[in-house]
Order: structure tokens, then C-alpha cells, then sequence
């Protein structure tokens, strides 16, 4: 994964301030560091909007993130193996397919979470069968913004 979206970024910590990434805890809140990091990430992760020249010329589309969740799973960590007895090798990479399992459902429920908060909208459904990813747009910005650049990115992708 690139790392490209750094006004993404800024707009992710401006959310975080105002406490879009608070959950209950006890009788207060208390920030949910994993969903405040996995959407921090998924800004790094796309490009900045309005695209700069050399994102342009990419062809890459602004704020959707098309690379899947094993992705993630690996970007942060969370798929290494712990025990020797557990590491299948597949295409000469050793892996741990239970981890990856148990952090892939990690991750997809705090996309969901993330979802429901309209921080990110699916605009396409993964499918493992066809190994097709989704693609998800982070709607980070102002109402407005977003709606023009999901009309892009739709028209771009053929959605």
C-alpha cells in the first residue's frame, strides 16, 4: 500500500477531536483507538482530494480504498504467526490462516462501525469466490464534497 492521503489524515485527526471515534465506556467515553487508527490508515492509504497532478496521471481515485482487508490485517501486524504449528505455507509465504481470519472479522466489524458512524460507504461488495475487493469511500469531508466525490469516483469505476 501507498501511503498518499496526507490531507486525508488531517481530516481523520479533525474527526478524532471532535470525538467521532468515542465509545462508551463505564458512564463516560473513552476513544476507540482501532477505529480511530484503521480510518487513519485508510486515508494514508488513498488518494487526497482534489487529486494533485501525479495522482492524475495514476489514475488514482480519490478517498477509496480498493486493496482489502488482508491488506489491513497485514499493514498492521496482526497476521504474523505465533506458533510454529500454525504457519501453512501458501505460494512460498508462510501464513496463518487462522489469524488472518480472526483479524479480517476484526477488521470488517469496525468497517461496519465505521459505516454506520457514515464515515466510509461501500461502494462495492467484496467476493472471496472471485477475488474481487471492495471498494470503500471514505466520506471524511463536507456533505457537498463527498457527494462530488463519490460522482467521480462512480464514474471512474464504473459503478
Amino acid at each position: 500500500m501507498d501511503i498518499v492521503g496526507y490531507r486525508n489524515v488531517e481530516l481523520v485527526h479533525q474527526l478524532t477531536r471532535e470525538g467521532q471515534f468515542n465509545a462508551k465506556y463505564g458512564k463516560g467515553t473513552t476513544l476507540d483507538v482501532f477505529q480511530a487508527y484503521l480510518l487513519e490508515r485508510l486515508a494514508l492509504a488513498t488518494a487526497d482530494y482534489p487529486l494533485d497532478k501525479t495522482a492524475q496521471e495514476k489514475r488514482l481515485m480519490p478517498r477509496t480504498y480498493q486493496y482489502g482487508y488482508l491488506a489491513l490485517a497485514r499493514e498492521f501486524g496482526m497476521t504474523l504467526p505465533d506458533r510454529l504449528e500454525s504457519i501453512v505455507v501458501i505460494d512460498g509465504e508462510p501464513r496463518d490462516l487462522k489469524k488472518e481470519r480472526n483479524a479480517t472479522n476484526r477488521i470488517s466489524e469496525n468497517m461496519k462501525k465505521l459505516m454506520e458512524k457514515g464515515l466510509v460507504k461501500c461502494l462495492r461488495e467484496g467476493n472471496p469466490q472471485t477475488r474481487t475487493k471492495g471498494a470503500y469511500l471514505l466520506t471524511i469531508g463536507s456533505p457537498e464534497e463527498n457527494a462530488e466525490v463519490e460522482a467521480y469516483v462512480r464514474a471512474n469505476l464504473g459503478l
